[in-house]
């Protein structure tokens, strides 16, 4: 048995719940792009970046939730 450790980042990343629905619209908005953008690389199927998209939205939702409590003060 090991020890876990969770940082308070990880600790708020593991309460940010995204449902497949979440990631199929983030995935279509890509599909989009990439076909706005007249791309030659095709996108790979849904099923085999899921688990990657799902990370991308909690990293977002995390940086999001970051800067909107964050103070910035130039000097």
């Amino acid at each position: 048995m090991g020890i876990s450790i969770l940082t308070p980042i990880q600790k708020e990343a593991l309460k940010i719940k995204v449902s497949d629905d979440q990631a199929i619209e983030v995935y279509n908005q890509l599909k989009k792009q990439s076909e706005e953008n007249n791309s030659t690389k095709e996108m790979p199927p849904f099923e085999s970046i899921k688990d990657r998209l799902k990370m991308q939205i909690i990293e977002q939702t995390l940086v999001q939730r970051v800067m909107k409590n964050a103070e910035i003060k130039v000097q």
